[in-house]
């Protein structure tokens, strides 16, 4: 009999990449909100528009998550080794920057 396998996980942990995810302030203004999950093609040219290099964001394995034209702010999800490096680059560039931390909502207080 033939074994399924039931997952799509790799079979070693260590080949799993971890992602983690940093906001960006680009140069210029965000023009417009975009969750890049629904539109990555249009989340990705609001973010050149903005400033930030295509040829980064492609060199660092980094996909553009969301745009907020009210924060302006680019979110980037990007693999976890290429983090310190991506940092360096930004601050090299005199691009602003924090790391997401996550949120984790509160359970409803009933009375």
């Amino acid at each position: 009999m033939k074994e399924r396998n039931a997952s799509k996980a790799p079979a070693r942990p260590e080949d799993a990449k971890i992602l983690v995810r940093l906001a960006v302030t680009p140069p210029r203004p965000v023009r417009c909100s975009i969750d890049g999950r629904q539109d990555p093609v249009a989340a990705r040219a609001e973010s050149s528009l903005a400033g930030l290099p295509e040829d980064l964001l492609r060199r660092f394995q980094a996909a553009v998550r969301h745009t907020h034209s009210r924060i302006n702010a680019v979110v980037l999800e990007l693999p976890a080794e290429h983090l310190e490096e991506l940092k360096s680059h930004l601050r090299k560039r005199k691009i602003s920057f924090e790391e997401v931390q996550p949120v984790y909502p509160q359970p409803a207080f009933r009375v």
